[in-house]
């Protein structure tokens, strides 16, 4: 009678517990499933793709050009429909409305006269019952946002040349590519979600694309790391296989991949708090998104 000690393959005859995940004991069938995944996340890059062709992105003025006008309502509420009510009969229909906080509105529309953008301003005073230098007035040419975008690729590209070439020196030259790979597919899903829901893609927008690259490198590296500390080991247990071993790495810094996803969400859903309903800072709102 032959005795398996492979704990990966007795694991799904109980249940994990919390005490299990704390002390990273844990058994889930990661490897076993990975066709599912696959399948999961083809359907997300699908929709990713297909949603930034078809739709696109809301990108902000910064990126696009134009005017921008911004004020706050000295008494009630700012609403889309009565902002439009405003700016429509002086030729702004397609301009894009925005309403920040309970009392603050932003309108934008592509480059104007000057004559244009007072009669704007005035009518947007009125409105919020304010003095017209009070209803803040910027034009943002589209080579701003260009030169934006360019920085930003070029970034991207040193962060991915910089990444291969430690993560070969570090591990091997296919765990590299592996880890590129994961990193592109959390751009594009991230990018499909801002595709799909119309979240407007500001300055902000980019410093925290960047951010996200930070943190899917960081999960990247801690698994791998385990794994290649339990390769050393492989073959001392009756039975044991590259996957299970794979299997047994991710299962024991599962919990540090939740506390790292719980600390970061922690200050960013404060972000989101404070931009949201506090303070009503647009910059924060769309950073922490």
């Amino acid at each position: 009678m032959t005795q398996t000690t492979d704990v990966d393959t007795a694991a799904p005859r109980r249940r994990n517990t919390f005490s299990d995940l704390y002390h990273e004991r844990t058994h889930y069938q990661f490897i076993a499933h990975t066709r599912r995944w696959m399948i999961i996340s083809g359907i997300l890059i699908l929709i990713s793709i297909s949603a930034f062709v078809f739709k696109g992105l809301n990108l902000g003025i910064e990126f696009e050009g134009g005017t921008q006008w911004q004020f706050t309502v000295a008494h009630g509420g700012a609403s889309i429909d009565d902002v439009r009510n405003v700016i429509d009969p002086l030729g702004l229909g397609d301009a894009k409305v925005l309403i920040l906080g309970d009392n603050g509105a932003r309108v934008q529309f592509e480059e104007t006269s000057a004559a244009k953008q007072q009669e704007v301003r005035a009518a947007l005073a009125k409105y919020a019952g304010i003095q017209a230098s009070e209803v803040s007035l910027t034009n943002v040419g589209p080579t701003w946002g260009d030169k934006v975008s360019n920085k930003a690729l070029k970034a991207l590209v040193v962060f991915f040349a910089v990444l291969a070439l430690y993560l070969t020196f570090r591990f091997e030259f296919r765990m590299a590519m592996a880890a590129l790979i994961a990193v592109l597919h959390d751009v594009i899903i991230t990018v499909g979600v801002y595709a799909v829901t119309g979240f407007e893609v500001t300055p902000a927008t980019v410093v925290a694309f960047l951010t996200i690259l930070g943190f899917s490198l960081y999960d990247t590296v801690v698994v791998f790391d385990k794994v290649k500390e339990n390769e050393a080991r492989l073959g001392t247990v009756p039975g044991d296989t590259y996957s299970t071993m794979v299997n047994r790495s991710l299962n024991q810094v599962l919990m540090r991949s939740l506390n790292t996803s719980i600390v970061a969400v922690l200050p960013v859903a404060s972000l989101l708090f404070v931009g949201t309903f506090v303070l009503g800072g647009q910059t924060l709102k769309d950073f922490a998104l």
